[in-house]
């Protein structure tokens, strides 16, 4: 484990660029603090990986819990209940006609991919991880991984719950 800090507060998209110079995997998780990581997440996306190294990035479904952490539950996407692979094309048209929200604390991105996309956009203040992870799946698809998911603690004073607080 290596911490890095900022000098100063530059924003949560340099942070994530920051980690990508940094990271040497081929497979980069960007949760916040106070998410919580399911038991399963790294068994399932290494499966992922492992069965689709080249894709954009392997997500799942949408997962909360409450502030202090005692309740939690799973929004499944509607996809099939078991791990999917989309290709560019497939996952274009598959948002063309279901579009859903990624749960970005549960993409795995390409790190070679996402280094060569530019990263997260610097000067984009609210969503850049969501607008890398879109970009990333429409370059190169993406894989469905029911279970490997992250928790995102439900807080009024969140960074989310900011970003849909903004004018």
């Amino acid at each position: 484990l290596r911490i890095h800090r900022h000098p100063e507060n530059r924003g949560v998209n340099a942070a994530c660029n920051t980690g990508l110079e940094l990271v040497s995997g081929d497979f980069a998780l960007f949760s916040a603090a106070d998410d919580c990581l399911s038991a399963t997440i790294v068994e399932h996306a290494f499966a992922a990986a492992a069965a689709f190294p080249l894709t954009g990035v392997i997500f799942s479904d949408h997962a909360e819990m409450s502030t202090d952490g005692s309740c939690t539950r799973i929004v499944p996407l509607d996809l099939p209940t078991a791990r999917r692979y989309f290709s560019a094309d497939e996952f274009m048209r598959l948002m063309q006609t279901h579009f859903f929200y990624f749960h970005v604390s549960s993409v795995w991105f390409n790190v070679a991919l996402l280094r060569e996309l530019g990263g997260f956009p610097p000067d984009v203040k609210w969503h850049g991880d969501l607008l890398a992870a879109y970009a990333a799946a429409f370059e190169r698809g993406a894989v469905y991984t029911p279970h490997a998911v992250s928790y995102v603690r439900q807080s009024p004073k969140s960074y989310g719950a900011a970003g849909s607080r903004s004018s």
